[in-house]
């Protein structure tokens, strides 16, 4: 078995464990939705069950603080909630509904929660609590594709 194949089932295998892992309640989400960041971009996923909640809002004011730190780690963030999401993070906007599917595995979210995915789609965090700047730039700073990236840089 050639790496490219190799690393192609291991991203599989992990989108597939995610899904299997955590047994959403309310709605489905497709592994379509975060495909196309494969090795591209690390993955942050704000849930709330109510869009009106303060935490949430709160959390997206502690990202949006920093969108060139947000850049530079390759941070590409989706609000979701209950069936829909959109990508972002401005607190207003339109939501866009996911598409359902009985075939397709699912997780279970319960309240506010952040799940951070990294370059090879497993799961890096996942925590019903604020994440500060400080705490998401140390882990993500902190991994191996991360350092490489840096080391590449000069920095």
């Amino acid at each position: 078995m050639n790496l490219s194949c190799w690393l192609n089932m291991r991203y599989q295998y992990s989108i597939l464990l995610f899904f299997t892992l955590f047994l959403m309640t309310e709605f489905q989400l497709n592994a379509q939705y975060f495909a196309q960041h494969q090795w591209q971009d690390r993955v942050i996923l704000i849930y709330t069950p109510d869009a009106d909640e303060d935490r949430w809002k709160s959390q997206l004011a502690i990202l949006a603080a920093d969108p060139a730190g947000l850049a530079e780690r390759k941070l590409v963030v989706y609000q979701i909630r209950e069936g829909y999401y959109r990508k972002g993070l401005k607190p207003k906007g339109d939501w866009i509904k996911m598409e359902s599917s009985a075939s397709s595995p699912s997780i279970t979210i319960q309240g506010f929660e952040i799940i951070l995915i990294g370059l090879d789609g497993g799961i890096k965090l996942r925590q019903n609590e604020y994440l500060s700047l400080a705490e998401l730039y140390a882990l993500i700073d902190g991994m191996p594709m991360r350092r490489a990236e840096l080391r590449r840089q000069g920095g």
